[in-house]
């Protein structure tokens, strides 16, 4: 027997499923002449694909395994086989995060995400795969920082897509903006974010134009944007250069429910200011 092949994986099995594969061996890149089995031991014989002639020769597998678990185990053997599949840029199983390619995904803090992840087998057998889920967050300097590390462990019959969805409830003290979603089986990794919104919806109501030394009021609305309760709401507003009040800055709101909002005002008054924007901004503390 002679034959020219990219990859090969030989297994023997009893009784056709992956439970009974007692006698295995994989290998790539090399024309195939032999395989021999003997006292459960595969033996193949092939010739490696070089560049020189003078560089041939006959050669056997690395990898083997034998009835009594010597060498390699199967799962060792036929994921390496998927990663030089992969390398290769074509895989036995592949994985995606649905949605990745539409629009992000937004939450409110205490808020379940629900992050679903579809993978297919390519390949003519059962496979297991351990998907890793690790949710980040930006860190100083732009580094990310992982909030959330969990694992689950699917099953997908030969030539079938399994669905797998990971629980991701938005924490109390989790930073506002965007969040990395990784998933990884240790061969091949996928990467999406979604993004956190404030936990405050805050409207302005201002004159569009003022003049000088005309007094206006600055008024705004809070609405609490969460499923939950918040206390202790102060809101502070930071005032543009040459405007000035002598109302106190920092207006205690106190408790919102969910949904619920408040109004603040302040009078303020435009003094000696230059023509063009002048920004108002309100801060909001819990």
């Amino acid at each position: 027997m002679v034959a020219t092949i990219d990859d090969i994986i030989v297994y023997n099995t009893t009784t056709g499923t992956n439970d009974s594969v007692d006698i295995y061996a994989f290998s790539r890149n090399i024309t195939l002449r032999n395989i021999t089995i003997f006292n459960g031991l595969v033996k193949v014989v092939g010739t490696w694909n070089t560049s020189l002639a003078q560089e041939s020769g006959i050669s056997y597998l690395s990898y083997f395994s034998t009835r009594n678990g010597s060498g390699m185990s199967f799962d060792e053997i036929y994921r390496e086989f998927a990663r030089e599949i992969i390398n290769n840029g074509d895989t036995l199983t592949q994985f995606f995060i649905e949605g990745e390619d539409r629009q992000i995904s937004y939450y409110k803090i205490g808020d379940m995400a629900y992050i679903s992840v579809a993978v297919i087998n390519n390949g003519v057998l059962s496979e297991t795969r351990n998907l890793n889920l690790v949710i980040t967050e930006p860190g100083p300097w732009g580094s990310e920082v992982p909030v959330y590390n969990t694992t689950k462990t699917v099953t997908v019959s030969a030539g079938d897509t399994t669905t797998v969805t990971f629980q991701y409830q938005i924490p109390d003290n989790t930073s506002i903006g965007w969040h990395g979603i990784k998933v990884s089986d240790g061969i091949a990794r996928a990467e999406t974010i979604f993004i956190v919104r404030a936990p405050f919806n805050v409207t302005f109501d201002i004159p569009p134009n003022v003049t000088q030394s005309e007094e206006f009021y600055v008024n705004a609305t809070i609405k609490n944007e969460l499923n939950i309760t918040l206390s202790e709401i102060n809101v502070t507003i930071d005032l543009p250069n040459d405007f000035n009040t002598s109302e106190n800055l920092t207006e205690f709101v106190g408790t919102l429910s969910s949904g619920e909002s408040a109004k603040v005002s302040w009078l303020v008054t435009a003094t000696d200011f230059e023509y063009g924007y002048a920004p108002f901004t309100l801060y909001v503390f819990v």
